[in-house]
């Protein structure tokens, strides 16, 4: 078993974490796809062998239709590393932090979110990797995440 404890901020009482680049993720359990919430020169800026693979892509999200685009990224997350994780890019500059993390993407861990002691609690169990590989397909007008 491995585990690490991230502290929590907030935006708009809603619980972030600070990644190890300085942006700023939003824990979002009810989220199926991670979002970037910025453009996608910004993306660049930050993770340069970014892929864009799907353009011209509309979900359902914050209280409305987004469009955007999907990307793949190699994302790491203190312990977790997620390889070419597919992301919705949608610039909502409104928003402050830069990242929506979504459920899927801690899949068969523990994660506990202790809003009292302002932390970020993950657990990777021993028959569980700490490198998570998701990948996505598309139902119809739904983008549909998987975990391998």
């Amino acid at each position: 078993m491995q585990e690490f404890i991230k502290r929590i901020t907030y935006y708009e009482d809603q619980p972030c974490v600070i990644l190890e680049n300085g942006l700023q993720a939003l824990i979002d359990t009810g989220a199926k796809i991670p979002v970037w919430t910025k453009s996608e020169e910004t993306l660049l800026a930050y993770y340069p062998d970014a892929e864009k693979v799907l353009d011209f892509v509309e979900i359902g999200l914050l209280e409305g239709v987004a469009k955007g685009s999907i990307w793949k990224i190699d994302l790491a997350f203190d312990k977790l590393f997620f390889p070419r994780i597919p992301i919705f890019v949608c610039s909502y500059e409104e928003v402050d932090y830069t990242f929506l993390f979504s459920n899927s993407m801690f899949r068969k861990l523990e994660i506990r979110l202790d809003q009292y002691r302002d932390i970020f609690h993950v657990i990777i169990p021993d028959d569980e990797s700490e490198v998570r590989n998701l990948s996505f397909g598309i139902n119809g007008n739904r983008i549909v995440l998987m975990q391998n």
